[in-house]
């Protein structure tokens, strides 16, 4: 089985810290973010230290059998409303994998009860659109010149149903991968 682990970057070397920073600064990536310019080195390695102090944010390196596959992050928490502006990109193209991995975020909202995202998509970003809107059911509520607002799916921990269908979603997807989690 392959492994699918999420690792909080407080818990990061630079070494690591350093490669997903080259992601995120390529082309391809930047261009498709809301902040689109190249981040330096040093504001990089500064905003990563900073993480270990701001609750209002959490991002993860996603790696699938030691390879990083991705980033996911958690912007603007609000954890009295339970809600937040998730982000994530990914640096290959395998869409089965892809759709494993934003499953396996389930827990991640679980473990930090962020229940209720608030998803904004650059209008140009045909890629972010789609893969929230179709994959994930998000619905675009309004947008303005530059962004599309969405409501993304919400896990309402309050309908026993519906719970039970994210972990067992959950529970199908660990009979595929090892899912591990550094928080």
């Amino acid at each position: 089985m392959q492994l699918i682990k999420f690792v909080n970057f407080t818990h990061l070397g630079k070494s690591d810290l350093i490669r997903i920073l080259e992601k995120r600064n390529s082309d391809e990536i930047r261009s498709k973010m809301v902040n689109r310019a190249p981040i330096p080195l040093e504001s990089h390695l500064k905003f990563c230290e900073h993480l270990k102090k701001d609750n209002s944010k959490l991002y993860f390196a996603i790696y699938v059998d030691s390879v990083l596959a991705g980033v996911a992050d958690f912007q603007n928490i609000n954890y009295e409303n339970h809600t937040y502006e998730p982000g994530i990109y990914f640096v290959n193209d395998n869409s089965i994998i892809r759709s494993h991995i934003t499953v396996a975020l389930l827990q991640v909202r679980l473990h930090y009860r962020l229940y209720n995202p608030v998803i904004r998509v650059r209008k140009d970003n045909l890629q972010a659109l789609i893969f929230n809107t179709m994959k994930m059911g998000a619905k675009v509520e309004r947008e303005d010149d530059e962004f599309y607002y969405l409501s993304g799916s919400r896990i309402n921990v309050n309908n026993e149903k519906e719970l039970g269908v994210v972990y067992w979603d959950l529970a199908q997807l660990e009979k595929k991968y090892i899912l591990q989690y550094e928080y």
